[in-house]
């Protein structure tokens, strides 16, 4: 967990929440760049082992448990809500009360994307976030609306990746990104949401390096070298206020 999680958990308790958190890579023995391997799936699996797990808790409602995830969780957590996910790795019968996605990756189209939980879902972004396009979610956001879902999207204008984590100065990390890449889920590599292939780019090499074990090889043309984090005490503020009201309001807790 770094610091932003730990002061969401504090917040939540405050106002009548109990807490779990996940930490997706210590047990797998994998630090933080595990993401470029897995796309945040066995994070999702693991919000579906949580869900079950507190279900059986008897001072627990299993009716009354949300998902939080920020960046690769947030990414995980948007996409728990698929109804297809949900079948393939969920437990039957559970399903997550309420979904809060902050700075997720929406630039991969999945097969059935559209399909996905009558919940309430909310996602939170910043205009400049280098890590994950904003306006790439809006477009995923503005479909499920459409469809009639109960999503909403707010974008923190001026407000980078990371927006609600307190740091002294703004970090600048170094690697190829792939925020201005698009990708599709592949038929053709097999039934398997972790094949997907770079939209414009030739199919005959996202064979060739799928079998190299590399899930989601691109043309670096639309990467990037670097990425920033950087805290926004505007965008934290609100964004603090409308999740906590989001919660209150679901739980009804006033």
């Amino acid at each position: 967990m770094h610091n932003s999680e730990k002061r969401w958990a504090q917040r939540l308790n405050k106002i009548g929440i109990a807490t779990f958190s996940i930490d997706s890579n210590k047990g797998r023995r994998c630090g933080n760049n595990c993401y470029a391997d897995h796309q945040g799936f066995p994070n999702m699996v693991d919000g579906y082992r949580a869900l079950e797990l507190l279900s059986s808790h008897p001072n627990i409602d299993p009716n009354r448990i949300a998902l939080l995830g920020f960046s690769v969780g947030g990414h995980s957590t948007l996409y728990a809500s698929m109804k297809r996910f949900q079948k393939m790795w969920g437990a039957s019968g559970l399903e997550f009360a309420a979904y809060v996605a902050f700075y997720p990756s929406c630039n991969i189209i999945f097969n059935e994307e559209d399909v996905i939980s009558d919940q309430p879902i909310r996602v939170l972004h910043g205009s400049l976030d280098e890590w994950g396009s904003a306006e790439v979610c809006k477009k995923y956001v503005d479909r499920l609306q459409a469809a009639g879902n109960d999503i909403i999207m707010t974008i923190f204008p001026g407000a980078h990746h990371s927006f609600d984590m307190k740091m002294e100065r703004p970090i600048i990390v170094k690697g190829w990104g792939h925020v201005n890449c698009h990708f599709i889920e592949n038929d053709e590599l097999g039934d398997h949401p972790l094949k997907v292939s770079q939209v414009g780019y030739d199919k005959n090499e996202h064979k060739k390096t799928y079998k190299m074990g590399a899930l989601l090889m691109y043309d670096k043309s639309c990467g990037t070298k670097k990425a920033r984090i950087e805290y926004n005490e505007e965008a934290a503020k609100k964004s603090i206020k409308i999740v906590t009201d989001f919660f209150v309001s679901i739980f009804k807790l006033s």
